[in-house]
């Protein structure tokens, strides 16, 4: 039972150490969340303001491509996600 818990946490941080590598310049891709309150909740999300990738490009020189990641999904309260 050991032996195969040990092999599944290797092959879990196997592929999360892999994830992405086959991009070229991969350590040069970042991702920027947004962080918010609703209703005194703090919540993250991967979704950004739909100017920010154009201003990001234009205020910072060293960025070559941008781009945006929109998520139309509005949950109620509770979310999915705290229902358990």
């Amino acid at each position: 039972m050991g032996v195969a818990a040990c092999l599944l946490i290797l092959q879990y941080v196997g592929d999360e150490l892999g994830y992405d590598q086959h991009h070229v310049d991969g350590e040069n891709i970042y991702r920027v969340d947004t962080d918010f309150l609703i209703e005194n909740q703090h919540r993250k999300s991967g979704s950004t303001p739909s100017p920010l990738a154009a201003a990001i490009k234009k205020d910072f020189p060293e960025v070559l491509k941008s781009t945006r990641i929109y998520s139309c999904l509005l949950y109620t309260s509770p979310s999915p996600r705290d229902r358990g």
